[in-house]
């Protein structure tokens, strides 16, 4: 009979893997956000937040098509994508 070992994992804040770097920063924005989700959900309209999903959750609510794609949003995507394009220089 083999030994079984058992594993812990480390805790870790609710962040999306490409935002790693801006960690101080990132936790005030990721308690704006669950302040925001739970003071709706407790009115009775919670939503998913994107801000809190990681990558691959945000991936398949794409996939699925369960995302909002007004022109609205996509511009808006665009200009954070050109924001951050422009802090990399």
């Amino acid at each position: 009979m083999r030994n079984q070992a058992f594993s812990t994992s480390q805790q870790r804040t609710a962040f999306s893997e490409s935002d790693t770097h801006r960690h101080e920063e990132r936790n005030s924005e990721i308690d704006k956000h669950k302040n925001d989700s739970v003071g709706k959900a407790q009115e009775g309209k919670g939503e998913w937040k994107k801000e809190l999903a990681s990558n691959s959750e945000a991936a398949i609510k794409a996939d699925r098509g369960e995302i909002d794609a007004s022109q609205d949003s996509i511009k808006k995507l665009e200009n954070e994508t050109q924001e951050i394009l422009g802090n990399k220089k």
